[in-house]
């Protein structure tokens, strides 16, 4: 970004020599995301659009429109890249034509946060429940395929707390909830009986 002028930019620039390949503006971003590098493409999300720009000539291949402030760096599968639009959302783009391909609806004021591993999304998602009379941030985890969009599984943790941005690592999803990081899809304690999950 350019500060004296307000004017949004992605460069390319050659790795060796730091030289500019091409310059492409971009309209005024709600919030600025990093680009996302794929198959030779560059995706770039700003406002409601997001963009499809060819890694090599900086062409304009395709700008969709998602209706929705894009709330989420774009990520991607195998078969779809992925975001999230509003406050309760995530959905699923082709790559090649950026047309929708699923969409994942967790109502208003869910706040999904999201990773992806392989073919699979997992989804933190903040819902209000009742306790005692008052209305106390809770957090659920649901896990999905991306191709089929069905639900694989769900966990929600003891203690109340809204999610923030969750993680995984060597098959470990840590989902930050309030005050608490849980780790979800690990044993911590040697089995006491012999067999079963």
């Amino acid at each position: 970004m350019d500060y004296k002028t307000n004017v949004y930019s992605i460069y390319c620039l050659k790795a060796d020599t730091g030289q500019t390949v091409w310059v492409k503006r971009m309209s005024s971003p709600h919030r600025i995301f990093a680009p996302l590098v794929y198959k030779r493409k560059i995706y770039f999300a700003s406002g409601s659009e997001i963009r499809a720009i060819d890694i090599k000539t900086g062409e304009l291949l395709w700008s969709v429109d998602c209706g929705g402030l894009i709330t989420s760096n774009p990520s991607f599968t195998e078969r779809s890249l992925i975001l999230t639009v509003g406050n309760g959302e995530v959905r699923m783009l082709d790559p090649e034509d950026g047309k929708v391909t699923k969409r994942l609806q967790f109502g208003e004021q869910a706040a999904p946060y999201f990773v992806t591993i392989r073919d699979h999304i997992y989804v933190a998602t903040g819902f209000k429940k009742n306790i005692g009379g008052r209305d106390i941030a809770w957090t659920k985890l649901e896990a999905f395929n991306v191709s089929s969009g069905t639900k694989l599984w769900d966990y929600s943790p003891q203690f109340p707390g809204a999610p923030s941005q969750i993680v995984a690592s060597n098959g470990i999803m840590f989902l930050p909830a309030g005050n608490y990081i849980y780790a979800v899809g690990t044993d911590y304690y040697p089995k006491i009986v012999e067999g079963g999950d």
